[in-house]
Formats: C-alpha cells, sequence, structure tokens
C-alpha cells in the first residue's frame, strides 16, 4: 500500500479552528524546521492590560526532531535555559532529548503520566503503535478525553506542573520551554495553568488551546506517510485525529474535574501547586510588560 493510500483510508473528524488573538499574531508559532508546534506566549494579552514578555515562556512540542539550527535558535538566539519534558519513561527512552546539543541547559525530567495506564504507548515505532491503535480504534476521542483530568489531578501531573510553577518563580532571566509529544494534551494544559495564573482571559486560553490544530497538520501527513511505508493499513474507524488534534472537549473535560475536586483553577493552583495569590502576583511582575 501507498502512502497516498494510507492517507485516503484516514477519516478526519471535524477539527476545531481558533479565531485570532488580538496583539498576538499567529499564535506565537516559531518557524523551526524540525519541529511543527513551537510556540512562544510573548505577546498574548494578559491581567491588567499587559502582555506576556517575549522570549521567557515557550510551549513545544517533542525536542527529539528539532535540527541542529533549531536547538542553536532555542539556546543561542532565545536563550532557553529550562526544559520540562512531560513525557513518561517510555517515550523518553524511545526519542530522547538532545541534551549534549544544548550546553548549559538544566533539563527536568517529570512525567504526567505513565502512559501504560492510560492504555496509549507512542514511541515504540509506527508499526506496533499501529497495532496498539488497532485495539482502541473505535474509542480514540474518549481515551484522550478521558486522559485529561488525571493530566491535573494524578499525583504525577501534580508533581510534574507544581516543579513547572516553582522553576517559573525562581527563574530570573532566560526561556523556559516544556513539552511532551505533540505539544498538545500534557504541554497544552500546562500552557493553560501557566496562562490562567498570569491573568489570561478563558477566551483566550482557549483559543490559544486550539491553536495547536493550526499546526498539527504536517504532524498528522508524516504518520499517515509512516504508516504507508511500513505497509500498514489504517482503518477508516481509526481516529487519529483524536490523537494527533486537540479539541475543546478535551479541556472542558479537565476543567470540568478540577471544578469537581478543587472548585475552580484558581484554588487548583494555589491547594495543588502552592501558588498562591501572592506568587502569582509575583508571575505577573516577572512575566508580563
Amino acid at each position: 500500500m501507498s502512502a497516498h493510500d494510507a492517507d485516503e483510508m484516514i477519516t478526519p473528524g471535524l477539527i476545531e479552528r481558533p479565531a485570532p488573538i488580538a496583539g498576538f499574531p499567529n499564535f506565537g508559532h516559531i518557524p523551526l524546521t524540525g519541529m511543527a508546534n513551537a510556540r512562544d506566549l510573548g505577546g498574548m494579552p494578559a491581567a491588567d492590560g499587559r502582555a506576556i514578555k517575549m522570549g521567557r515562556l515557550l510551549r513545544t512540542d517533542a525536542l527529539h526532531h528539532a535540527t541542529e539550527a533549531d536547538l542553536e535558535w532555542l539556546v543561542g538566539t532565545c536563550g532557553v535555559q529550562r526544559v520540562f519534558d512531560f513525557r513518561s519513561p517510555e517515550e523518553k527512552k524511545a526519542a530522547p532529548d538532545p541534551k549534549s546539543q544544548m550546553k548549559g541547559v538544566v533539563f527536568f525530567d517529570v512525567p504526567v503520566f505513565n502512559v501504560a495506564s492510560v492504555g496509549l504507548m507512542p514511541g515504540q515505532g509506527i508499526a506496533a503503535d499501529a497495532v496498539a491503535l488497532e485495539h482502541v480504534a473505535r474509542g480514540l476521542h474518549p481515551l484522550v478525553r478521558q486522559v485529561y483530568p488525571r493530566c491535573l489531578l494524578g499525583a504525577e501531573g501534580i508533581a510534574a506542573y507544581r516543579a513547572l510553577f516553582d522553576a517559573l518563580l525562581r527563574a530570573e532571566d532566560g526561556a523556559t520551554l516544556w513539552h511532551c509529544t505533540e505539544g498538545k494534551d500534557r504541554t497544552g494544559l500546562a500552557a493553560v495553568l501557566v496562562e490562567h495564573a498570569l491573568g489570561v482571559s478563558e477566551e483566550n486560553i482557549r483559543k490559544d488551546y486550539l491553536a495547536t490544530n493550526l499546526f498539527a497538520q504536517t504532524a498528522v501527513e508524516k504518520i499517515a506517510d509512516a504508516f504507508g511505508r511500513h505497509h500498514v493499513a489504517v482503518r477508516a474507524d481509526m481516529d487519529l485525529d483524536a490523537v494527533f488534534y486537540a479539541y475543546e472537549d478535551y479541556l472542558d473535560e479537565a476543567l470540568a474535574a478540577v471544578r469537581e475536586q478543587c472548585g475552580g483553577l484558581d484554588e487548583y493552583l494555589e491547594e495543588q501547586l502552592g501558588v498562591t495569590p501572592d506568587a502569582r502576583r509575583q508571575l505577573q511582575e516577572m512575566y508580563l510588560a
């Protein structure tokens, strides 16, 4: 089977695309060669009419596809000093961060969840991934959606996001970058939390969450090509879009669980992550201009 045939067998769902955010062109997208979903939060409107500072907060997909020029830009030009990797140990083993090429950068390996516990085992090779996907082909969307509350409320997720905020509060200069695999779920939720702490409106938080869908198409096409090269049939009912695109009901599921358990994001930040009102004011002084 050709790659073209594999692509034709994928039935895309309804992809949600966000309206623009005023003053935040192209959602801060960074046009790197090896990474499709790299973005700088700088410029996003936040508390008190201010905006997030440029070059301080970066969210990306996995770093292992980054070219040498990409890494030189991130470290040399943008000044990345800290990298948070939210992936599982299995994902990191299969595709480790290019630590040796990012001299002087401090890496924080903080998994948000164990992928085996949620039924997803990415990064074991495209053919193996296809077999895994076959087992959940008819229910990928609800499977991904049910992972979202675990990201925020599971012990690993709380520890990972608490570590991110602890580092942000200590980071006097330079950029902090966080990533997972696609830069959508674990990374997207981290962005939601940081943006909320900085006073970004819920409307714009939701838009930025969905902005992954503007940049994920390349990744989806690469997966289809890879399936084709390995002669793996992609069934029409395999909703790969559920894995590679952001959906607002995913975020709704997470926020509903937080409201039920904590009362809301404000309470979650304080009670679970230790981000007090004073800490939020400090973050806003540090990261807003």
